[in-house]
């Protein structure tokens, strides 16, 4: 089966230069020539990977780059011309899988798809499942989960999986003398 890549980039000429090589190569390219039109394309193609440019017309690869990783944990490689450390970390941190600062040749280009594609077990992978879904589900599993903790000395009881986490702020609520401190034993 033919992997799908969907190039995003501005520059027509280097966007037909890389399908043709990518092509050649064994991918079937789609392209975009914006980032609006590249998440519309994402959701109607359903790509195995992205390449994406930073400096677009319409959004940034920033911003489109987190758009993506709203609705999909597709495998991501940026690929463009701001070269620095501050640059590459941005990237990297927005949820990029890897980061290539241009020229690069398609060679390159393709083992690196190739390389994020075994990491990412993609190839033999069933249909994705949206980053949401996945979050949703590990909070429900996390709520099955909880301990019980009292406080006070009436033994008022909370559920919660860390006296520290998220539900302390109903604890400082209910008794804000015990608030940020271990329950009694």
């Amino acid at each position: 089966m033919t992997e799908t890549l969907l190039l995003i980039e501005d520059d027509v000429t280097l966007c037909e230069a890389l399908r043709f090589m990518l092509t050649k190569k064994g991918f079937q390219v789609e392209v975009a020539n914006s980032a609006i039109a590249g998440l519309q394309k994402a959701y109607a193609v359903k790509p195995d990977a992205v390449i994406l440019d930073i400096m677009l017309p319409d959004m940034d690869g920033w911003q489109t780059c987190a758009r993506f990783r709203e609705m999909s944990d597709v495998p991501i490689i940026m690929l463009t011309a701001l070269g620095s450390e501050e640059n590459v970390v941005k990237g990297l941190n927005l949820g990029a899988d890897d980061y290539i600062i241009k020229p690069v040749t398609a060679e390159e280009l393709a083992a690196r798809v190739r390389a994020l594609r075994q990491i990412d077990g993609a190839a033999a992978r069933p249909e994705r499942v949206p980053v949401r879904r996945r979050v949703a589900a590990q909070h429900v599993e996390r709520r099955r989960r909880r301990d019980r903790v009292s406080f006070g000395e009436r033994g008022d009881q909370l559920e919660a999986p860390d006296p520290f986490g998220p539900d302390q702020q109903l604890v400082a609520r209910r008794r804000p003398e015990r608030a940020g401190r271990l329950p009694a034993d």
